[in-house]
């Protein structure tokens, strides 16, 4: 709960400067540019919270990083931020939930649908615009094939799921069966 809240505040705060300077979105794909990076060597995170190694080394060092990044003024100086607060342990839970408002400020809600085989162009198109029509904003849809499922899909666009896979027709006639429904 406290890394939500951490990362709610530094999130919605990054996101207010965007929006008074029409950066957002260039905020939104420079700090996950520079978590994507730090993904593909977790120990950097490591350094950068181990006692062993000075604060001053390790601002240097994280320093010298974003500038080989480039990152805008205003991104640079928040993740130094974060380093000076210590707060660079929630950096993957601020991006996060920075991308959820950034989405939110757009009218953007985020989907994701299971079917057994993957779905042609065609038909996720049909469905975006369904579910699009549905909710009122506009979907950006991720789509995985999932064989478990039978047949049919399963969409869930935030904490609401639409579960029309045969695999859930089955268990919920199972279950009338058992009651004798």
């Amino acid at each position: 709960m406290t890394n939500y809240i951490i990362a709610k505040r530094y999130a919605r705060a990054l996101l207010e400067t965007g929006l008074e300077s029409g950066q957002e979105t260039l905020y939104g794909q420079q700090l996950g540019m520079i978590y994507d990076n730090f993904q593909q060597v977790p120990e950097i995170m490591q350094i950068f919270t181990n006692p062993a190694i000075s604060r001053q080394e390790r601002k240097d060092l994280w320093r010298n990083l974003l500038d080989r990044m480039n990152p805008d003024k205003i991104v640079r100086n928040f993740l130094l931020l974060l380093l000076d607060r210590k707060r660079l342990l929630y950096f993957d839970h601020i991006i996060n939930y920075y991308n959820e408002l950034l989405d939110e400020h757009q009218g953007i809600k985020r989907a994701s649908v299971r079917s057994v085989e993957e779905l042609d162009a065609s038909a996720v198109k049909e469905l975006t615009s369904r579910l699009e029509a549905m909710v009122g904003k506009k979907i950006i849809l991720e789509v995985k094939g999932d064989p478990s499922l039978i047949g049919g899909m399963v969409a869930q666009i935030g904490d609401l799921v639409l579960d029309g896979s045969l695999k859930n027709e089955l268990a919920r006639l199972k279950d009338s069966l058992t009651r004798g429904d």
